[in-house]
């Protein structure tokens, strides 16, 4: 990766950033547009390693802030100098800046995304080029916006179910330590002090604290290296691991196959509404889906329309674990009446209401079952101290 600065024979000059090892494509680029290499400095690895590509927050705002300016009237390269200023992460700014530059040159906005593959998905560049291939780049952002917009929501609702456990999780940890650390070797001592026989309950739940806090970094030692082997596992199978997981978790595969299920249609519809005919539309529905599952079955699905089957019918055939047959058949009802696009909409509309009930409804289990848990925790310790308390009261009274 360089940066580099190049000149041409009228003495104008460019700079960017060349995402390549090779130099000299470099020079043979910038030969092609008339420019001559004058500078480079190859880029830190560390600068490298940075996660560059666009969240769903990022390529919402992209869609949107474009989408406005150009239908506003604004030249394409100044909407694209406007839209850098709206992102703070420099890589994406120093992206658009060089998207913009290439566009000033000729090229088209896809064209120029393409350089940027590592920031920008496929799927968001496939959409825009159709859209200027179409002359409707303006109506292609829009969907794209509202697209990216739906999937941000639902992002941000199963986070909550998340980040809610980890957080009464590390609040138990917490909890654990302070007792280990503070409270249970002071009490120990004051039983010390009165001679008093622990029962054997207590003293269990004393070796165990003095064992958690004796070996506290052989533990956590363990655990590290555990969840490093597993995530690196999964970082090297991720489809097969991750995807598999969900598919059989009884509490997260409805929600799984719901949220896919309104990915893919959510795409068919905004495919097929930018002027798709339903084969490219499901060879572009096929860059959002992940789980190698789906894909092949959406493949077997495009082939099956080809040979002649009816899009309900290839649905119903491949896909009918992920739909059920209610969605199916309204999916029929929209072919045969020629509203396919309409009738899918409807279907993404109530797939999302559907999926954030569920997600609430997982919310209001959870967050029960969790409190009960570490109210269990925090009572064993609770029986664990008052047990000699009971002890010691006995001996004050006989006395």
């Amino acid at each position: 990766m360089f940066f580099y600065k190049a000149k041409n024979l009228k003495g104008k000059y460019i700079n960017g950033i060349y995402r390549g090892k090779e130099l000299k494509k470099l020079r043979k680029e910038l030969r092609e547009k008339n420019f001559y290499l004058i500078y480079k400095k190859d880029i830190h690895v560390l600068e490298s390693l940075e996660n560059n590509r666009l969240n769903l927050k990022e390529r919402w705002l992209f869609c949107k802030q474009l989408k406005l300016l150009i239908a506003s009237g604004i030249k394409v390269t100044e909407a694209l100098g406007i839209t850098k200023d709206f992102f703070k992460r420099k890589s994406i700014k120093n992206s658009i800046e060089e998207i913009r530059k290439k566009v000033y040159l000729g090229e088209s906005i896809s064209e120029a995304m393409m350089e940027f593959k590592d920031i920008y998905p496929n799927f968001l560049i496939n959409m825009i080029k159709i859209g200027e291939d179409n002359g409707n780049l303006t109506e292609v952002l829009d969907k794209l916006e509202l697209y990216y917009e739906n999937q941000w929501d639902i992002s941000n609702k199963i986070k909550e179910i998340i980040i809610y456990p980890i957080f009464l999780v590390v609040f138990s940890i917490i909890m654990c330590m302070f007792l280990s650390g503070f409270i249970l070797p002071q009490f120990e001592s004051i039983l010390r002090e009165f001679n008093e026989t622990v029962p054997a309950f207590t003293k269990f739940i004393f070796n165990l604290f003095t064992f958690l806090k004796g070996n506290k970094i052989i533990i956590l030692f363990c655990l590290t290296t555990s969840a490093s082997i597993f995530l690196y596992k999964v970082k090297k199978n991720s489809v097969n691991i991750k995807y598999g997981i969900l598919r059989r978790t009884p509490f997260l595969k409805d929600i799984y196959y719901k949220l896919q299920m309104y990915r893919i249609l959510m795409c068919l519809w905004m495919s097929l509404k930018c002027g798709l005919n339903i084969d490219k539309a499901l060879e572009e529905t096929c860059l959002i889906v992940e789980d190698n599952k789906i894909v092949k079955d959406l493949n077997k699905i495009k082939f099956k329309i080809t040979q002649g089957t009816s899009i309900f019918e290839a649905f119903q055939q491949c896909l009918s674990n992920l739909m059920s047959q209610d969605i199916i058949i309204l999916i029929k009802t929209g072919e045969e009446s020629g509203n396919l696009e309409n009738i899918l909409k409807d279907i993404c509309n109530m797939t999302k209401r559907e999926i954030i009930i569920k997600i609430n409804s997982m919310v209001k289990l959870i967050e029960p079952v969790i409190i009960i848990l570490i109210s269990i925790h925090i009572g064993i310790v609770i029986i664990a101290l008052f047990l000699p308390i009971l002890g010691i009261m006995d001996g004050i009274t006989n006395i």
